[in-house]
């Protein structure tokens, strides 16, 4: 999520910079961003945790960096990973698949008809 990434399996986006905590105080750091944008998109992949079927983890639980995480860990990106792990989840259960097998473009459809943004 450095570096403003852009990634195929978006599941939409997160504008809040890197925010590192240390000895009492709080940097803010905007990551580099050649294209000016200023976000960068959240994978379907990070609700994905390795070895274990069916389970989608979001928030502070979602597969980040140390400093991904920093960005990452806020209300609105949070936001973000539970509208589509909620998605991913009944659209799984529909086609009785498991969430891992799940056509990422299909997830895609269906967030932005609900009003999601992937970048």
């Amino acid at each position: 999520m450095l570096n403003c990434a852009t990634f195929d399996d978006s599941i939409g986006v997160n504008g809040w910079p890197i925010e590192e905590h240390a000895a009492g105080t709080v940097v803010f750091r905007w990551p580099h961003d050649p294209t000016g944008r200023g976000y960068n998109q959240l994978p379907y992949r990070m609700l994905l945790p390795q070895g274990v079927d069916n389970l989608l983890v979001a928030g502070r639980c979602a597969s980040m960096t140390h400093l991904g995480q920093s960005a990452a860990r806020v209300s609105g990106a949070c936001f973000v990973m539970g509208q589509a792990a909620g998605t991913a989840a009944a659209l799984a259960q529909q086609a009785g698949m498991r969430v891992r097998d799940l056509d990422v473009s299909v997830l895609q459809v269906r967030l932005e008809a609900g009003g999601a943004w992937l970048g």
